[in-house]
């Protein structure tokens, strides 16, 4: 997957295959992204173009880091039957203070960042309250059995 920032450099990357339905507006306004033009533009939005795989992977950093944190694989799909689709998600498994993200847990964020940055509309996929995003479960953190093996960078 070609990726003007490369994903693997999430500490612990976790991909999971979704296949959502997206309009062709969604999948335009995805593949052409966002770039912060101010601090408070806390998120950019880089997407590329692989060949091999016929997809777009729009890859979501915070911009005064450049650390990625999601990344959404886009096909068009040029059949009538069958529109643009969100075709996976890879995203970062575990915050700095070492709080596990489920799946479920980045796919309603990532969608929540799509509709705030990008405008999307994403039909397919429920309305979210804010409270349901970006809301983590306190931890114990002398809990290592949820916590992964090494700890994230710090840089």
């Amino acid at each position: 997957m070609d990726s003007p920032r490369d994903i693997t450099v999430m500490a612990y990357p976790e991909t999971v295959h979704w296949n959502l339905p997206i309009s062709l507006l969604d999948f335009e306004k995805l593949k052409d992204g966002f770039e912060a033009h101010t601090m408070e533009d806390k998120w950019e939005v880089k997407s590329t173009y692989s060949k091999e795989s016929n997809s777009y992977c729009a890859t979501w950093t915070r911009s005064w880091t450049d650390t990625p944190f999601y990344a959404l694989v886009l096909r068009r799909n040029l059949s009538k039957s069958v529109g643009p689709i969100i075709e996976s998600v890879v995203f970062e498994s575990f915050t700095y203070a070492a709080i596990h993200i489920t799946a479920e847990m980045a796919k309603k964020e990532v969608v929540w960042l799509a509709r705030g940055v990008l405008a999307c509309d994403i039909e397919a996929y429920p309305e979210i309250d804010i409270d349901e995003v970006f809301n983590y479960p306190l931890q114990d953190p002398t809990d290592t059995e949820l916590a992964p093996e090494e700890t994230a960078p710090t840089s």
